[in-house]
């Protein structure tokens, strides 16, 4: 009997350095959720006494948002208690008494007592992973001192063993529950580094039975031989000292209370590698002695597969902020700084990316316009309301942009952070613009096709009706006296073709203006020759007795198109003999100097009123007092838009029954500057 009690002592020895020594919170409830037994370190994890838990229930560790939930979880695990990581894939918290929270992981475990079922929770705080490396100083610092007090705590704890024999052998039954079902694989050695505890978890995860490593092996097993001498060239860099044991190299920052979670690679028995977080802890007796270690070591393959999903989404939404054509991709925070932000326009802007990031949004924009966006993301804070497709009032480097902002939500459904897009829709614009001036244009063709059925219906009817009449007599005069008689009526026929010819061509050089399809060709010729020539083939249309005379100045070379400024010589002549009397002349001036080409028309016909002078280059318009003259409103206002097409201008000056005088300039300066321009293209 003194012998079983002897190794139930010695066993319980063990569990109580493990359960009171751990550095990471053990904690038993039953079935109800109420607290049973919490060691020392979670005691203080949460800042409570044992006395302010034991019977509470298990939610007062956890903060009251997640009462509920934990509640319903919690009673379906009882319903079908195993051995598992709690709320994987999920963010857990703790509670302290003094309602700070705090970053968990949870192992949940369970064994039954006296028909009773409970539940084993082993809790590490993680919060030192996600601190930044200035805490981690600060941490270590505490630590330290927590481990000196656990010792304490440790101590106190050993003088209180033994009891009772009911109380050792509860002891024991709760240590191999912890063991058995704890989600960590536990390995507890002697000093010298032999392996003493080989827990079920440590066996499934690296291979090994217990009996292959028990009093046989060191956890240098279980350690790529590469890492160990990393390790050992770390140590000499941190401590300046050569360690050549390989356990040594596991342990010697444990031994100088050098607490931290590192990462490994273990090598499982079948070769198979998987990362861990180590936490070594040494053991002490009651006199300070080493007397061994136990190491705590979490498989973290799934966090680390994670974190590199996560990495390479935040590359890929990097690339996308970086690399947005010719916009802008932020996230923006509650002081309106850059959180992230990227895209083609801060090149264009010549923004250094890296620089802006904390610094307060688009420097490089205009106040006015800054203060308006600022106006505008101020609603979306506030009020959470989505802008899209708001067009910037003012242009960016002379381009069009409009701004998309939505709110970006947090857990707990706050708003500190808003992301915004801006991108530019030149192109859209410009395109709009060109569909709009499409769109002019098709209705002015449709009323041009309106207006020319409506006027050919009435001039056409007097030609073609003279062509009839004409046709008609001719063929009644059949003897040779009747000569004269029908060349007169061949002339009229010739002369209503030559009508109707006139009219259609103007239609033609109408439509073809209105879609774009007629272009000045510049070329050099002699304007005196052109004006000769074209006064040879009009002669015949002016009426009886009605003479030209014509003069010119300058150089007779010019560089204009020729077939656009013969047209409208003849629509000016045209006019000047249709609107002046049989026996009238018509004076015809042309001159070259002063970078100037200047082409005159005068007759001394009816004239134009000063109202009818200011509509006479509109389409389709006629003089109040022409009377029956035919004519289709058109001649004047294509001649003034071949005009514009030579860089050139058209003057009236008129008055009633003292006749008219056009004057068309052109500036020859700037069409031989588009000459030379588009001979170097060439």
């Amino acid at each position: 009997m003194s012998h079983n009690i002897s190794n139930n002592t010695e066993s319980l020895n063990h569990f109580e350095a493990f359960f009171e020594y751990a550095t990471m919170g053990i904690l038993v409830a039953d079935g109800n959720g109420q607290i049973v037994a919490i060691n020392p370190f979670a005691l203080k994890e949460f800042g409570y006494s044992e006395d302010e838990l034991i019977g509470k229930k298990i939610e007062i560790l956890i903060p009251q948002r997640f009462y509920d939930k934990h509640i319903h979880h919690r009673e379906k695990y009882a319903e079908n208690p195993q051995t598992r990581p709690m709320g994987v894939g999920m963010n857990l918290f703790g509670v302290r008494k003094d309602s700070t929270e705090f970053p968990v992981e949870v192992s949940l475990g369970h064994y039954t007592s006296d028909s009773s079922k409970n539940i084993v929770a082993f809790i590490t705080n993680i919060s030192v992973r996600k601190a930044a490396e200035a805490e981690i100083i600060k941490l270590n610092i505490e630590l330290e001192n927590t481990v000196t007090h656990r010792t304490k705590d440790l101590q106190e704890a050993m003088r209180q063993l033994g009891k009772t024999n009911e109380r050792l052998e509860n002891v024991l039954s709760f240590q191999k529950t912890l063991l058995d079902t704890a989600g960590a694989m536990i390995i507890a050695t002697d000093e010298n580094g032999i392996i003493r505890l080989f827990n079920p978890e440590a066996a499934l995860k690296l291979g090994y039975s217990e009996s292959e490593v028990v009093d046989k092996e060191t956890p240098v097993l279980f350690h790529d031989k590469k890492e160990i001498e990393r390790k050992r060239k770390e140590l000499l860099k941190l401590l300046g000292i050569n360690v050549k044991n390989s356990f040594d190299v596991l342990v010697e920052k444990a031994r100088r209370n050098i607490h931290e979670e590192e990462e490994y690679i273990y090598a499982g028995k079948n070769g198979d590698l998987f990362p861990v977080s180590l936490t070594i802890t040494v053991l002490k007796d009651a006199e300070g002695n080493i007397t061994g270690y136990v190491g705590i070591a979490v498989d973290i393959s799934e966090r680390i597969k994670a974190e590199k999903e996560l990495k390479k989404v935040q590359r890929l939404f990097l690339q996308l902020l970086h690399n947005y054509p010719d916009g802008i991709i932020s996230i923006i925070d509650k002081n309106y700084h850059f959180v992230y932000t990227g895209g083609e326009l801060h090149k264009r802007l010549h923004s250094n990316i890296g620089q802006l990031i904390g610094k307060e949004m688009y420097p490089r924009f205009p106040e006015s316009l800054r203060k308006i966006i600022f106006v505008m993301l101020e609603s979306v804070f506030q009020d959470r309301v989505f802008i899209s497709d708001f067009e910037l009032p003012y242009p960016i480097l002379g381009r069009t942009y409009i701004m998309d902002a939505f709110p970006l939500m947090e857990e707990d459904g706050s708003v500190n952070n808003i992301g915004v897009v801006i991108k530019n829709i030149s192109k859209l614009k410009k395109a709009e613009e060109d569909l709009r001036e499409a769109l002019k244009i098709e209705r002015n063709l449709g009323e041009l096709k309106s207006r020319f059925v409506s006027m050919a219906s009435h001039e056409f009817r007097t030609p073609l009706s003279t062509v009839l009449s004409s046709a008609y007599l001719i063929e009644k005069y059949t003897s040779g006296e009747d000569q004269p008689k029908r060349e007169k009526h061949l002339q009229r026929i010739v002369s209503s073709v030559n009508m109707l010819t006139d009219i259609l061509n103007d239609f033609l050089s109408l439509g073809k203006m209105e879609e774009g399809k007629l272009q000045a060709k510049f070329s050099e010729f002699s304007i005196e020759e052109m004006v000769h020539a074209t006064l040879d083939e009009i002669k015949n249309n002016l009426k009886k007795e009605q003479q030209i005379n014509y003069g010119h100045e300058g150089a007779p070379i010019v560089f204009l198109d020729k077939s656009l400024l013969k047209h409208i010589v003849m629509n000016l002549i045209s006019n000047a003999s249709k609107f002046s009397s049989d026996a009238c002349t018509i004076d015809i001036k042309t001159t070259n100097k002063n970078d100037k080409i200047i082409l005159s028309v005068k007759d001394n016909g009816i004239g134009i009123s000063k109202e009818d002078q200011q509509h006479l280059m509109e389409r389709f318009f006629r003089g109040a007092n022409a009377g029956n003259i035919q004519g289709t409103g058109l001649g004047l206002h294509i001649i003034s838009k071949y005009a514009e097409m030579m860089n050139g201008n058209i003057e009236c000056k008129s008055q009633l029954e003292k006749g008219t005088e056009f004057t068309v300039t052109f500036n020859t300066k700037k069409n031989y500057h588009e000459k030379n321009t588009f001979d170097r293209r060439q």
